[in-house]
């Protein structure tokens, strides 16, 4: 991991006591990790838009509530966006 030497006082009172190392994170770290884990390819995402559009309310809630609908559904809807937004012209 560190080519000679580890930096600062490291080695000699964190790894040296234990042979062990640790990892500091933060819970938004966790949560973007998290997040990238779910991340799809639009090949992988298998949504009918077809029959979204017919649903009713109840339906597509029940779908929205569905972990990797939502998250594919986002992705999608996201992806779009970008796509739309970069064909504009731009504001001067």
């Amino acid at each position: 991991m560190f080519p000679s030497v580890m930096f600062g006082r490291y080695e000699k009172e964190e790894y040296a006591p234990s042979k062990t190392f640790g990892i500091q994170t933060r819970e938004d770290a966790l949560r973007i990790t998290n997040d990238m884990a779910r991340l799809t390819l639009p090949k992988d995402r298998k949504i009918d838009y077809a029959s979204i559009a017919r649903m009713d309310n109840s339906a597509a809630k029940e779908l929205v509530q569905d972990e990797q609908s939502y998250v594919a559904l986002y992705q999608d809807f996201a992806l779009n966006l970008i796509d739309i937004s970069n064909e504009q012209p731009e504001i001067k």
